[in-house]
């Protein structure tokens, strides 16, 4: 079967657990500052997961991720929020070569992201450039008690061997997609499409701008069509306490 993200491995978006969607995209030179701030804004505890050790990035460790030049050398993603210079990095996944065939792959994930699905979104996608780059093989290493790390990789689909030694966990996996792995990242994105759509089709709330009292106008009739069903906030300059006499909540 075709690797999980080989579909939409030109998609700019990521669709995650909740719903909520961030932007994907390898990382180029210009990165360097964005990354030093991601690493220096981690929690101690996500520095010593990803860097395995509790200081600051080193400068070197900087620099290798926002070359993405040569995929056979090294790869990097970035995931991000916002835009301009309001851009930020909230996770990176790179990998890099080892031998002919094996590279080494790791992954930083923003606290406040942790938990949605992105580090196995990035592994997916990771994979399908290391594919095509010649590589057959992940190798990773974790500390014991890095237990979402692990089960990023136990979840993936992805075949893993794995071992444990002085509290390090040494992960392999193959990356030849499979009959499960690919129903996996299936089951992931149709939860994730389902979860995006709440927003629409069952909102919290609902705000309705320019709500004639003319009962002919548009507004007035999107606005008796909803109460009909809902109690929702309305915002009208024009007729405030005539809405709140309704028991509507106006601004």
């Amino acid at each position: 079967p075709p690797a999980p993200a080989n579909d939409d491995i030109d998609d700019p978006r990521l669709v995650l657990r909740d719903g909520s969607l961030v932007n994907v995209r390898p990382s180029q030179p210009a990165d360097s500052e964005i990354l030093r701030r991601f690493f220096f804004d981690l929690s101690p505890a996500s520095r010593r997961d990803r860097l395995m050790v509790s200081g600051a990035a080193p400068e070197a460790l900087v620099t290798a991720l926002t070359d993405s030049s040569d995929p056979r050398r090294a790869f990097s993603l970035l995931a991000l929020h916002g835009y301009g210079s309001d851009e930020r990095v909230i996770a990176v996944a790179s990998y890099v070569g080892m031998t002919e065939l094996a590279a080494e792959v790791s992954f930083a994930v923003a606290d406040t992201y942790r938990g949605r699905g992105l580090s196995t979104l990035l592994l997916e996608r990771l994979a399908v450039h290391a594919s095509a780059a010649g590589f057959r093989r992940f190798h990773a290493m974790t500390f014991v008690d890095n237990a979402p790390m692990r089960e990023v990789f136990r979840d993936s689909g992805f075949e893993l061997r794995s071992r444990s030694s002085a509290g390090v966990v040494e992960v392999a996996l193959s990356l030849a997609p499979s009959v499960e792995g690919v129903g996996l990242a299936e089951g992931r994105r149709r939860r994730a499409t389902i979860a995006s759509l709440q927003p629409v089709l069952a909102p919290r709330s609902i705000a309705i701008i320019g709500a004639s009292r003319d009962a002919g106008k548009m507004g007035s009739r999107l606005l008796a069509g909803m109460t009909e069903r809902i109690q929702s906030p309305a915002r009208s300059e024009e007729h405030t306490s005539e809405l709140q006499s309704r028991g509507l909540i106006s601004y």
